[in-house]
């Protein structure tokens, strides 16, 4: 399968638009109106309205529904010449929105069904108009309040697996691999925003930081931690310098829509080639920061434990059914450069290659447990905190909480060389927050 280099065909030809301008919600649906491919999903639904809804950092987002049923109909995404939580004075370019609908074209064709279908890119304005998943709610809220999702952990298995596997030199032909990497490299500003706010900023004194005074102690140590900054250093050096998949590049709980059967991925403007522990670790260092938060939102003991427990048993899911899926890719879609089958051929053949399939799913897991450690923990001191947290009102409630998933992240990091299992990193938040072993 090749994938090609440019943005979504046919796309970005017909808008009645003479310049770029952010839209107001007033002018979405004349806007719409003037989109010929998009028509016949549009007609005999009546009149439109439309709603701005975008709480994130970076962009304007638009729902529109249908007046008369109020039906979602799709949902308009359009970038912001600036980060929008920091406002007009700190520019960024528009053409993260070139990368996000590649992105969303590549996830679509791999992972169908798992990402909403992207149905519109117009480059002139920095928009797309993609499916509305009206009947689905962002992931950290329903974590909040304690939801539990029964085919969240088998989805995001086959999102991640398939995504990745099918991304990487396991799989693709060296030519086609490189002409995406260097694609997806001119993502340059939005993965300068990782590096600075991810691996950097946070550990160290920046004007962009904030935390709870509540644990300033714990933050000036975390700091002056050498050997935190050591392990810091080599996993950011892993971010910079390895192509390994293409890589949604900010898949946390609040990149995951989703309801009792039906998941889906969204948001991949920070797409580019990196490390798949990144992506893998994002999600389930996520899923820690939930299980911390829970010690403060479940106050009886009971439910607090029974919820934390199915949340480290979907972290053990997710792992498995990932390393299961992408063991099962390789062994059928051994196609890419990386480990042709005639080169094992000689020393043992199929069992020489699944001793190099363990070791390699083992760095990725280590790598897993490191980038979910620092994603953890730049939530706690960087510019970008969550809600799981953030809805804590008391400080010194926020605070337990905070320094759970300070100390687990830095467990994570610094102890990530003797994760082997997924449970050797299950056990390390288990023994931190003080959660008995069902095993």
């Amino acid at each position: 399968m090749g994938f090609g280099v440019s943005g979504p065909a046919d796309m970005g030809r017909e808008s009645t638009m003479s310049a770029y301008h952010p839209l107001s919600a007033e002018e979405v649906t004349g806007y719409l109106a003037g989109v010929a491919c998009l028509q016949p999903r549009l007609a005999g639904l009546g009149e439109l309205i439309c709603h701005e809804i975008g709480d994130g950092n970076l962009n304007l987002i638009f729902n529109v529904r249908a007046a008369g049923s109020g039906k979602g109909v799709v949902v308009v995404k359009q970038a912001l010449p600036y980060l929008r939580c920091a406002g007009e004075g700190w520019p960024l370019g528009r053409q993260r929105m070139d990368f996000e609908s590649r992105a969303m074209e590549i996830e679509n064709r791999l992972c169908p069904g798992l990402v909403p279908e992207l149905m519109y890119f117009d480059k002139d304005m920095s928009l797309i108009v993609m499916e509305n998943l009206d009947e689905h709610r962002i992931m950290r809220k329903g974590l909040i309040e304690g939801v539990k999702y029964p085919r969240f952990a088998r989805h995001m298995a086959e999102f991640l697996a398939r995504s990745l596997f099918m991304t990487s030199d396991l799989y693709l032909p060296s030519d086609q691999k490189k002409a995406l990497v260097e694609y997806f490299a001119r993502n340059a500003e939005l993965c300068k925003i990782t590096e600075d706010f991810v691996f950097t900023n946070p550990f160290m004194e920046s004007a962009d930081n904030r935390w709870n005074p509540e644990i300033d102690a714990q933050v000036q140590a975390l700091r002056a931690d050498a050997r935190l900054k050591v392990e810091i250093a080599e996993l950011k050096d892993g971010f910079l310098a390895r192509t390994q998949a293409l890589i949604h590049g900010d898949l946390h709980t609040g990149s995951v829509m989703l309801n009792l059967d039906d998941t889906r991925v969204i948001d991949p403007e920070f797409a580019f080639y990196g490390p798949m522990g990144f992506d893998v670790g994002a999600l389930l260092g996520n899923l820690v920061l939930s299980c911390c938060a829970h010690e403060i939102h479940s106050a009886d003991p009971e439910a607090r434990r029974d919820y934390q427990a199915w949340l480290l048993d979907t972290i053990r899911q997710v792992w498995d059914g990932f390393r299961q899926e992408f063991l099962r890719l390789w062994h059928d879609q051994n196609s890419g450069e990386a480990t042709r089958p005639e080169f094992f051929a000689q020393c043992g053949g199929d069992a020489a290659l699944r001793l190099y399939q363990r070791s390699y799913l083992r760095r990725v897991l280590k790598d897993t447990a490191g980038y979910a450690g620092c994603k953890m923990m730049r939530r706690q001191l960087g510019i970008a905190h969550v809600e799981d947290m953030e809805c804590i009102e008391d400080p010194k409630d926020r605070a337990v909480a905070e320094s759970l998933a300070l100390t687990i992240g830095q467990r994570l990091i610094t102890e990530r060389h003797r994760v082997e299992t997924i449970h050797d990193m299950i056990d390390i938040v288990r023994t931190t927050i003080g959660i008995r072993s069902p095993r």
